[in-house]
């Protein structure tokens, strides 16, 4: 009899997939205002396809009619690949598509992060809704969504470090080399590493942590061998260290 009752009650939608669903729907639904609301779109798609043709990416201006041959920084080329590719795979439809996962999976992160953090689940339902309410004007077909994806996923190798895992600071080089050829908005890896940081030792230093919560062993170390090796990391694009 339990084994019966068992698997439906395992099929069951759980909350956290029924929330990114719903996110993922939302998008789909207004995906066509994302496309029309911001008009670099264009711009994006025309970028990526020559990428993609031609298998340059380039660091001078080409299309525009009195900046031609003028240095420029194409701190977003990855993302407009990205973006021509879904494009000519699947039309204007597959761009919406994309961005749609991108933005649902990243709050399928943040639920998953938030709720490891608390005892209540109505705290995590409110975290979500205020982060998709107050960032619902940024859900425009443009790179910048990356830089969602990409904080989550930082500031949860940074809790991982502080709660046990110093070693995880392997895994923030990786995240900072795809980030600063996806958006430049990477810097706000770096300016939420030290911040992060830096509320850390304000609690030691206070004794605002206590003795059950003593952060791991080699956690400074750690914590600085994963910034110092992303910031080198980071110039592994186009641009170098201009970008």
């Amino acid at each position: 009899m339990r084994k019966h009752l068992s698997k439906p009650l395992f099929l069951l939608p759980t909350l956290g997939n029924i929330l990114w669903m719903s996110i993922f729907f939302l998008v789909l639904i207004i995906g066509n205002d994302m496309m029309n609301t911001d008009g670099d779109l264009g711009r994006h798609l025309t970028l990526g396809k020559y990428i993609l043709s031609s298998g340059k990416i380039p660091i001078q201006d080409i299309f525009s009619h009195t900046m031609t041959g003028q240095l420029l920084t194409p701190h977003e080329w990855l993302s407009q690949v990205v973006f021509a590719t879904a494009e000519a795979l699947f039309g204007f439809e597959g761009v919406v598509i994309l961005c749609a996962l991108v933005i649902a999976f990243t709050f399928l992160l943040i639920f998953k992060f938030t709720r490891s953090k608390t005892q209540t689940l109505l705290t995590t339902v409110l975290v979500i809704m205020i982060a998709a309410v107050t960032s619902r004007i940024h859900w425009v077909t443009r790179p910048h969504i990356f830089t969602f994806m990409m904080l989550a996923l930082w500031l949860m190798v940074l809790d991982r470090m502080k709660e046990g895992k110093p070693e995880s600071w392997w895994m923030l080089p990786p995240i900072m080399l795809i980030w600063a050829n996806l958006h430049g908005a990477f810097i706000a890896g770096f300016a939420t590493w030290l911040l992060f940081g830096l509320g850390i030792l304000w609690d030691t230093l206070f004794n605002k942590i206590s003795m059950e919560e003593k952060l791991p062993h080699n956690f400074w170390r750690n914590y600085l061998l994963g910034g110092g090796t992303s910031f080198l990391i980071s110039f592994i694009n186009p641009s170098g260290i201009k970008l």
